[in-house]
């Protein structure tokens, strides 16, 4: 038996199998140990010349990685995650599951208006620092003007477009349709998508582009434009204008979307029916798509532990983006 009947009896690609049998942290002890169970009752084994060569070709393990793992953050305050909801939960992540492979986490604030690029380079330098994690960003498009050639880098986010490196987020399809999917069996017909122009940006359009998908898979009759929330104002009116024509009976949009329905008199849920698509535990009253902060800034970690084990550093030729998808938490909101 090979590892391609192995792969086939557990249904799963050989890649999966292969990291399942070596103990790769990216896939769930529940799958590691059915794949050795059913390799002990297959007979299966792995040549231990072979296994012993690859393990060492492949693998710069964590705990030889001395130096702490940077955390980058843009923001305008130093240590905003101390005081921002949903940061908080994707430091948390950053610094748990750093800790889980053998890596400590220092935190570096480049929004610091005395700080040069050209500064932060040498102190990470000094400090011996080789990968990097950039948080969210605060507004998109984003540029990192940090010279990142010699470090392994990811970033939590896509706000990021330059440089391009690899990326963690939200699969912000997956969540508009997931949420769509359950406000359908609680009877909400008539969703609208009402959001902020930035965070329509920062989210590369993919929710705008998914409400868009599924409302023309409806008769014309039934389909609700898109309402955008500009920056530079709130269009109190035209909004109530168009809340009139349309009569959403739920809106789909994030904590931003709430003040700006208060200040137009409309109540949650007696008016209209809410589901935020940043779901946050402090945000319980609220139905919605929990994004899994905590596991999208875990798997930034296992990124760029990843490049230092196969020694990558810099501007990826080819850099990827993960998604991850959503949960759905219900709540008081949609009635």
């Amino acid at each position: 038996m090979n590892m391609s009947d192995l792969a086939r009896a557990c249904r799963l690609s050989k890649g999966t199998v292969s990291m399942a049998l070596n103990n790769n942290p990216r896939i769930s002890p529940r799958t590691r140990d059915r794949v050795r169970a059913k390799a002990l009752k297959l007979g299966f084994s792995v040549d231990p010349k072979l296994a012993q060569v690859m393990s060492a070709l492949g693998r710069r393990r964590a705990e030889h990685i001395s130096a702490p793992i940077g955390i980058i953050s843009m923001w305008p305050v130093r240590g905003a995650w101390k005081a921002q909801h949903g940061l908080d939960r994707f430091h948390a992540g950053l610094v748990q599951r750093a800790a889980e492979l053998g890596c400590e986490t220092q935190e570096f604030w480049v929004g610091d208006p005395a700080m040069t690029p050209r500064r932060m380079e040498q102190i990470l330098k000094a400090r011996g620092i080789e990968a990097l994690v950039v948080l969210s960003y605060p507004a998109a498009p984003a540029r990192l003007q940090i010279d990142i050639s010699s470090f392994a880098c990811s970033v939590i986010g896509r706000a990021l477009v330059s440089p391009r490196v690899y990326a963690v987020d939200h699969d912000h399809h997956q969540g508009l349709f997931l949420a769509l999917q359950h406000l359908r069996r609680r009877g909400r017909t008539r969703p609208a998508l009402v959001i902020t122009e930035d965070l329509n940006e920062r989210t590369m359009h993919c929710w705008t582009a998914a409400y868009h998908f599924e409302s023309h898979q409806l008769p014309a009759r039934q389909r609700i434009p898109v309402w955008i929330i500009p920056r530079e104002a709130r269009r109190k009116r035209d909004f109530l204008l168009w809340f009139e024509k349309y009569r959403p009976d739920v809106i789909l949009g994030s904590d931003l979307t709430l003040p700006f329905l208060k200040e137009c008199g409309l109540t949650v849920p007696r008016d209209v029916a809410f589901a935020t698509l940043f779901w946050m535990p402090h945000l319980a009253q609220l139905a919605g798509i929990d994004i899994r902060d905590e596991v999208i800034a875990g798997r930034a970690v296992e990124l760029v532990l990843e490049q230092l084990r196969t020694n990558r550093h810099g501007i990826p030729e080819d850099p990827e983006t993960v998604l991850i998808e959503g949960k759905w938490r219900d709540g008081p909101s949609i009635g």
